[in-house]
């Protein structure tokens, strides 16, 4: 639910729509990291669980883990990008007194920008979010790395956006693809 409130939020300040009564430091202040808890539960299972060399705590313990990494992980991701990010557009709303005038030109704008890029230039998009380098761009897309990095040159001039992250972003919020398609 809290996902969904605030990917809502953020579409709307895409469509360049800045709503009272909410802001991103109210996910911010909901959102903690996780890695204690898991601690604590990695704790409890070990001391409660009644056999000490058991295959099956072992493999339960390994996934809490990997689980554990990988939502450290999202947590730096969420707290060291994506709001910073949120919290940059608020601010330009904010600063350029933003109107549904202003609203529909900049979802005119960015129709622009996507329909701007070939269609290729959309699949190494979708590529660069996927977290592919270039060489395996090339591989996938039968294409040389050069011819790849030519193409993000391109890209990066026609979008104005020049980091991997920025790119994801701009792929999931123009529907270039979706979120569970990255890994």
């Amino acid at each position: 639910m809290l996902n969904e409130q605030v990917f809502t939020y953020v579409q709307q300040l895409l469509n360049g729509q800045l709503k009272s009564g909410y802001n991103i430091s109210e996910f911010a202040k909901k959102h903690s990291p996780i890695s204690d808890k898991l601690k604590e539960l990695k704790d409890v299972i070990i001391r409660c669980y009644p056999e000490k060399n058991n295959y099956l705590l072992n493999a339960a313990l390994l996934e809490i883990i990997a689980c554990e990494q990988d939502l450290t992980s999202h947590c730096m991701i969420e707290d060291n990008l994506f709001v910073p990010s949120v919290r940059r557009i608020e601010q330009q709303l904010k600063e350029s007194g933003a109107t549904s005038d202003t609203a529909q030109r900049n979802v005119q704008e960015r129709k622009d920008k996507t329909e701007a890029l070939s269609e290729r230039e959309k699949d190494i998009v979708r590529c660069v979010a996927k977290g592919m380098s270039n060489k395996e761009i090339a591989d996938a897309l039968f294409l040389s790395v050069h011819t790849v990095t030519t193409h993000r040159r391109n890209i990066s001039n026609k979008l104005q956006i020049h980091t991997a992250a920025g790119l994801t972003i701009y792929a999931i919020s123009n529907k270039l693809l979706n979120l569970n398609d990255i890994q």
